[in-house]
């Protein structure tokens, strides 16, 4: 007689319930144990974003205490207005008592009055046939340089008229210009160091012409009659007692 073997869970391929029973404990144990970290770091989440926004707190009341600082500084330049004043870029401006005068590459000069705190134009000149580079007052005239190779002369007491045209450069634009009251002269000095000097008493007529072979010139003052010219940071000190003795 053959003996009969009771079939084992592994034989069989079933669970029983002991052992499903301890594989749900160890299911759900797990589960809460997973629960728990989660919510360790959704506290942990939080409690950074708390940090975090403490911190943005603290750098804008600084910005703030900064902005507060500049505005109490004497050098502080504030913006009040802007407006369109040319319809093309503006190379040059200057005041010419309480009018300002703007040059632009639309050819134009335009003056400004700031009449009841908004600034108008009340004056528009026209006469070069080319951009204008500088804008600079001499003497009761307001001089131009143009692309042109022209300096103008402009009278504000006849209407912004223009009462003279200078040729002296004919191949450089003018990058200077400056005027000595005594002896009365107008320098003039162009990108490719030709430096010009004309006499109003002569009608701005052109009396003397000086190479300097200099990339870029800037004319200053010095006393009555003697002007710096620049290159590379170098400067050379020129003097003109001749023509203010004659």
């Amino acid at each position: 007689m053959k003996k009969s073997r009771a079939s084992s869970p592994k034989a069989s391929g079933r669970m029983s319930f002991a052992a499903m029973e301890t594989l749900v404990q160890s299911l759900v144990q797990t589960s809460k144990e997973q629960h728990s970290l989660l919510q360790l770091f959704q506290e942990r989440l939080i409690k950074t974003e708390d940090e975090l926004n403490s911190s943005k707190l603290k750098i804008r009341d600084l910005q703030h205490c900064l902005a507060i600082s500049n505005l109490r500084a004497s050098s502080t330049v504030f913006h009040t207005t802007s407006w369109r004043a040319h319809k093309a870029a503006i190379t040059s401006m200057c005041f010419v008592g309480d009018l300002l005068v703007t040059g632009s590459t639309d050819k134009s000069l335009a003056v400004w009055d700031l009449a009841d705190g908004v600034w108008t134009e009340i004056q528009q000149v026209r006469g070069h046939t080319a951009g204008i580079s500088l804008v600079q007052v001499t003497g009761d005239l307001v001089a131009t340089a143009s692309g042109d190779l022209t300096v103008k002369l402009w009278d504000p007491r006849l209407g912004w008229n223009c009462v003279g045209t200078l040729e002296s450069h004919a191949e450089s634009v003018v990058g200077a210009v400056c005027y000595v009251p005594r002896p009365k002269l107008l320098v003039t000095a162009d990108r490719a160091g030709m430096m010009c000097v004309h006499d109003e008493r002569g009608g701005f007529s052109c009396i003397g012409k000086f190479t300097l072979c200099f990339f870029f010139v800037v004319i200053c003052r010095f006393g009555t009659c003697r002007f710096g010219t620049r290159r590379f940071g170098t400067y050379s000190l020129l003097s003109f007692s001749y023509f203010a003795k004659n």
